[in-house]
């Protein structure tokens, strides 16, 4: 199976919500090529799905700093905002959680 066959598996496997295989499928592009930035925004995003917020932000702050592509530094730029604040809600939330035991 070439990359790009792999790349599809992946993208189909992250357009079903099958977030766990699609990483591993873009893993094993990445492995072959470290600079597909498509695999690796789409790394990201499968992470996000996961709930792998850290292992997401560091995928987007890689592509926010080495992507050539101006649309992948938006979009990885647009993610790092959202795990920002999803993070932000969970310690709030959590915080919350705190207090209402106490």
């Amino acid at each position: 199976m070439n990359i790009n066959q792999v790349l599809e598996l992946g993208i189909t496997a992250y357009r079903e919500g099958n977030y766990t295989a699609a990483a591993e499928y873009f893993n094993q592009v990445l492995d072959e090529d470290s600079g597909e930035m498509l695999a690796r925004l789409y790394l990201g995003m499968s992470y996000y799905g996961s709930g792998e917020l850290d292992y997401a932000q560091n995928v987007f702050k890689y592509l926010k700093k080495y992507a050539i592509d101006e649309q992948l530094k938006v979009k990885a730029n647009f993610a790092l905002t959202e795990i920002e604040k999803d993070i932000k809600c969970s310690h709030e939330s959590k915080s919350e959680s705190l207090l209402a035991a106490s």
